[in-house]
């Protein structure tokens, strides 16, 4: 699947995008196979142009975390890990690509595609898992429980 779209901060999801080759290109030098889901993989399925795109999130197994720091430390990039969370957030000024764990965030494997979107090639969540992601992050999340209900309902009208 091919996307040339843009949501409503163009600037700065194209930025994210380009970071988000940088860590993509890391996570393959590590054996890693990065999926992308969240509100880029949202974008994607709803060509919603009035989104906005404040970070980009991929699921990569948590077991990984501790090479992938590793890398990130020898290429002297920005991070913060989450146990609590099991996230794994790089940074760069303003842009942020979240590491989730897979296993932590995920009931089971999610459906995958491919994506190019601007470059960027990477397998994505089918559109009926992002659906269950935001359902179940709607019912457990104590962190924007309403925008995840917002997100599951975009993503049901857009079938």
């Amino acid at each position: 699947m091919r996307v040339n779209a843009f949501p409503k901060n163009k600037l700065k999801t194209l930025r994210l995008i380009k970071f988000c080759k940088k860590i993509v290109h890391i996570c393959k030098k590590t054996g890693l196979r990065p999926i992308l889901y969240g509100s880029l993989a949202l974008f994607v399925y709803t060509k919603n142009k009035g989104l906005i795109i404040n970070d980009i999130d991929i699921l990569v197994p948590e077991k990984s975390f501790e090479k992938l720091i590793n890398m990130l430390k020898k290429e002297r990039m920005k991070y913060k890990y989450s146990e609590k969370w099991h996230t794994l957030q790089i940074i760069k000024s303003d842009l942020i690509i979240e590491c989730d764990s897979i296993e932590f965030w995920q009931e089971k494997t999610p459906q995958l595609k491919k994506l190019e979107i601007h470059g960027l090639k990477i397998d994505i969540v089918s559109k009926e898992s992002l659906v269950s992601i935001y359902k179940k992050a709607h019912k457990k999340s104590k962190d924007k429980p309403e925008e995840n209900f917002l997100k599951y309902k975009l993503l049901q009208e857009n079938e």
